[in-house]
């Protein structure tokens, strides 16, 4: 009989390969005969790798992730539900801000294939849950693959946009009414652009931050930082436990609190890949305490992958889904390896543990950029490096401040130290965004470099395993 902890891990693993053999089959539009053939394949190599109970639970997860997949959403025809149209539709996202426009997310019963994206003017606002009377002069098809891995599959630029009722009440109506509450508090209390990106560090809204700075943090590779981000979630649990241990819950109903807590938080920030997966691992965690079993990394990381994906298959080609998951792999595998290796290197006020963890999920994150983006930042560990320790004072700060804000004394103070630690993160990024080349291409000279690196890094690593053994 396997350990539950193996068997969890094969479900998971079967569940993320039939994730990728689906999405494989879909994006090359491979015939039947192909898919039967590569599966044919997988099962001859996998049956000789692992006992035959493991590979049927494991082939059993991916036929389910299978099914599940059979059940997405079709691409509509780029002739249906196109050029001037008027229609109701209800407001399903946050409305993102900028200073000359706003973008909202809508469903409506007159296009039940997908969601429109509606380009319009900033006032007035409409917000989530609303209905609202469209009026479009040309409704288009959006062809581009980070808007279809949303269902979203038409726009409309600029239409007539009317008000028809506040919708029904919903959890996520309410907080998200929360979060624009607080990003008024942040953004009547802070000038810019420290107010949007305290908005962008806390819940994933940098949307008024300028054209220029936005440039800046993806040359230097910190972008990552204004999404909420596993960060962001694990202080958050972790603050809370002991918070709730110091009002005096037992550990067990502590852990009930936060997991309900981490849920809402997800919702909360609008549920992106990476703050997703975050809340998962982390409820994951908790639910090991409950249960009173020690939390695997690996099983904690293939399981949240593994449930994703059965909520939507096509995460997996989500640039951010696969950003996020890699930087964890190099947090939980490469780290703890880099950690030996460097394990006489003083650790100054924390800085040797920043240092290696930037340099780990840099490292892993680094071929998926290069392909995807063609580019990388020669400046990224640095500058991680640099603003990495002000990361979570800002993101604690900034939560006692949308408590504190109108408070006479203690608001004064939130909102001074939240400006210093902010306007320190713009400094760096502004500076080492600003140098020469600090952003290459993919050019065959950068994929020569990353390999070499790879080689005898992974040697040094290899070699320092075996010392250790």
């Amino acid at each position: 009989m396997f350990h539950p902890s193996i068997i969890f891990r094969t479900a998971s693993i079967g569940v993320i390969v039939g994730a990728l053999l689906f999405n494989w089959w879909s994006f090359y539009n491979l015939s039947w005969w192909w898919v039967f053939l590569i599966i044919v394949v997988v099962i001859i190599m996998s049956l000789k790798l692992v006992p035959r109970q493991l590979f049927i639970l494991g082939l059993l997860a991916a036929t389910i992730l299978w099914w599940r997949a059979l059940y997405l959403p079709i691409t509509p025809p780029a002739d249906i539900f196109v050029g001037p149209r008027e229609f109701t539709a209800e407001i399903t996202a946050a409305s993102r801000a900028g200073d000359k426009i706003i973008r909202y997310v809508v469903s409506s019963p007159d296009f039940q294939l997908g969601k429109i994206q509606l380009t319009a003017k900033p006032f007035p606002e409409f917000y989530f849950g609303q209905v609202v009377r469209v009026r479009c002069k040309n409704v288009t098809e959006i062809t581009a693959d980070y808007y279809r891995l949303k269902n979203i599959y038409r726009e409309c630029a600029f239409p007539d946009l009317s008000f028809l009722s506040d919708g029904k009440w919903s959890l996520k109506r309410t907080l998200l009414q929360a979060r624009d509450l607080d990003g008024v508090t942040i953004k009547s209390n802070l000038a810019e652009p420290y107010a949007s990106l305290l908005t962008g560090m806390l819940w994933g809204d940098d949307a008024g931050l300028p054209k220029d700075l936005l440039q800046n943090f993806r040359t230097t590779g910190t972008s990552h930082i204004l999404a909420v981000s596993g960060f962001n979630v694990m202080v958050l649990s972790q603050i809370l436990f002991y918070l709730f241990l110091g009002i005096g819950l037992w550990r067990r109903q502590a852990s009930i609190v936060v997991i309900s807590l981490i849920a809402l938080f997800v919702v909360f920030t609008g549920g992106e890949p990476a703050v997703l997966r975050a809340g998962i691992m982390a409820s994951l965690i908790k639910f090991g305490h409950l249960v009173g079993r020690k939390s695997e990394p690996w099983n904690i990381l293939l399981g949240a992958a593994a449930t994703m994906l059965l909520f939507d298959p096509r995460l997996i080609l989500d640039l951010g889904f696969e950003l996020s998951f890699a930087a964890m792999i190099g947090l939980t595998v490469l780290a703890p390896k880099l950690e030996n290796i460097f394990k006489k290197l003083p650790d100054l006020i924390n800085l040797k543990e920043i240092f290696l963890q930037t340099v780990s999920a840099t490292l892993v994150t680094l071929p998926i950029i290069l392909l995807r983006l063609d580019q990388v930042s020669l400046v990224s560990v640095v500058v991680n490096l640099l603003v990495g320790p002000v990361v979570a004072t800002v993101f604690i700060l900034g939560l006692i401040t949308t408590v504190v804000a109108t408070w006479p004394l203690l608001g004064a103070m939130a909102i001074w130290l939240s400006t210093l630690a902010l306007a320190y993160i713009v400094m760096i990024v502004e500076w080492f965004g600003s140098l020469p080349n600090a952003q290459v291409g993919g050019s065959i000279w950068v994929w020569l470099i990353v390999i070499i690196i790879y080689i005898i890094g992974g040697k040094l690593v290899v070699k320092k395993s075996e010392i250790k053994e």
